[in-house]
């Protein structure tokens, strides 16, 4: 195996299956095997500590490229070079162990696989190991101390929190300044860790991108997502030309998991409210505002809780520019979500941040992107009529004043919940008109910039005791912050043509209108 990677030019039906033939000097060669053409090589080709190779059931062999990426990273390293296969239980060990079985003796002959230790031994010493690793806290144990310079995890959908990552991160060091440490994992768009992962990857349900960009700033390690397509798997489909439609007959009774098994979306799962929507057509790039001072904000106040706030800018029917220079027609009053706040620990944990503390941050991501922070101070910001109420500590006090005083002005929402839940999903499916046609209905769009926000809104459930509404069980609060902005034409204030003042008492500053 040489880098950079020779894809594969063509199989030839030899020696009983499909051999990979890759152009060598201008000259086709049979090797023992050579990635395929796309994010089998771009999967091979990062150097980031975390990648994440995601995809359709079937595609692209993930399971196989980690394998190879334990391989790759041994050359010119000895025994020092140790890598840990993990798996929740023995048994879903078995296919990666078969996988290991047909592929390994084939590119290094001189490896030798001890059955009772699990484990193989290569020729300049590396050893690669499977072991299981599940839910409980005591199979830690097993880890804790080890040190090993490569993880592979498999489906790491398949667990229930990212927590066995992390624990796993935490042994994969050396001292050995000639080491590259990676972990890598694999997953099927579809599983119980399904939400953490898009949190963590920064992912949403809209395709992502075969490459996707580097992920930084955060308490994670720098991180990359792969994307795989069932279609780039050839040889499965030459040998199985039927396997697309077993896929679909497999999953017939579940749309949902039909468009994540087929498709590698991040497909909402069922009982969602908005499974319906089509998030690609949603979810579009950032772009500049044409008129930033029409933004406005709709905000959900938390403490244990995350607070949470959604800037939105209303079109008037101009064209927008995006930052590739390309230009977008809107339709009037199509509403755009071009930035986010989410006051959190971790999903769905508020921060315990006071409200002078939430100006300051409202106030910072204003100066980010270059808005004139009096859009926060301007009618036409509304937020749950509970910050009105009076403190509990102080009777003359409460959050909507606290807010005020840090430059940010709310008015009391209009919070029907039914009303709101359908006003945002007739606006969401209008992003995609049927059959193509060109959009004659405001719609409501998200940039890709509010990953907070796109990771949640697609998994808000229905209410068991009303199907029209949407659950209060999940992490609803950026839903909450837009549903507020969205009931805004329902508000008294807005009814009665009401212009408040930024300050009461001596300051009577008038606000900003629409």
């Amino acid at each position: 195996m040489t880098r950079p990677w020779n894809s594969v030019a063509e199989f030839r039906e030899e020696d009983g299956g499909l051999q990979p033939y890759v152009w060598v000097n201008g000259a086709l060669q049979r090797v023992a095997w050579a990635p395929l053409g796309g994010s089998q090589v771009e999967f091979l080709d990062c150097e980031e500590l975390l990648v994440l190779f995601q995809g359709a059931r079937g595609a692209t062999g993930k399971t196989e490229c980690l394998h190879v990426d334990f391989m790759r990273m041994g050359e010119g390293l000895g025994p020092e070079h140790r890598g840990l296969f993990v798996k929740p239980t023995y048994p879903e060990l078995e296919d990666p162990k078969a996988i290991g079985h047909r592929l390994i003796p084939k590119i290094y002959p001189g490896a030798t696989y001890n059955d009772t230790k699990s484990e193989w031994t290569f020729p300049a010493g590396w050893t690669l190991s499977y072991r299981p690793f599940g839910e409980d806290p005591m199979e830690w144990n097993r880890f804790h101390g080890r040190n090993v310079t490569w993880v592979g995890i498999d489906e790491l959908a398949n667990y229930r929190s990212l927590r066995q990552m992390q624990l796993l991160l935490s042994i994969l060091r050396s001292s050995n300044p000639k080491v590259r440490l990676h972990m890598r994992c694999t997953t099927n768009t579809w599983g119980p860790n399904r939400d953490n992962i898009l949190a963590y990857f920064h992912l949403s349900p809209a395709p992502a991108p075969m490459y996707g960009p580097l992920i930084t700033g955060d308490d994670g390690p720098p991180r990359r997502v792969i994307t795989g397509s069932i279609w780039e798997n050839y040889p499965l489909l030459m040998v199985q030309p039927d396997y697309i439609s077993q896929l679909c007959q497999a999953t017939k009774d579940q749309p949902e998991k039909m468009r994540a098994w087929l498709y590698g979306e991040w497909s909402v799962p069922p009982n969602m409210f908005f499974s319906n929507v089509d998030w690609g057509s949603v979810t579009i790039p950032e772009f500049m505002v044409p008129t930033p001072g029409r933004i406005r904000l709709g905000l959900d106040h938390g403490i244990t809780a995350p607070s949470a706030a959604v800037f939105c800018w209303v079109s008037k029917g101009e064209d927008v520019q995006f930052m590739d220079g390309t230009w977008r027609p809107t339709v009037k009053g199509d509403i755009y979500v071009v930035g986010e706040y989410y006051g959190a620990v971790r999903p769905g944990v508020g921060d315990g941040a006071m409200p002078a503390e939430i100006g300051r941050r409202l106030h910072a991501i204003c100066d980010k992107h270059g808005w004139n922070s009096r859009i926060l101070s301007a009618a036409g910001n509304y937020a749950d009529t509970s910050i009105f109420n009076p403190s509990t500590n102080d009777y003359s006090a409460s959050t909507a004043k606290d807010l005020e005083r840090a430059g940010c002005v709310f008015e009391p929402a209009n919070k029907a919940r039914v009303l709101g839940a359908t006003q945002m999903l007739k606006m969401l499916l209008a992003a995609k008109p049927p059959d193509d046609r060109p959009r004659e209905e405001p719609a409501l769009f998200i940039t890709e910039r509010c990953t907070n926000f796109l990771r949640t809104l697609p998994n808000m459930q229905r209410a068991d005791d009303d199907p029209d509404d949407v659950s209060t069980e999940g992490d609803d609060h950026l839903y909450d912050a837009l549903r507020f902005f969205l009931m805004r034409e329902q508000t008294p204030a807005a009814r009665i043509g009401r212009i408040d003042q930024i300050y009461s008492g001596r300051r009577q500053t008038p606000r900003l209108t629409i």
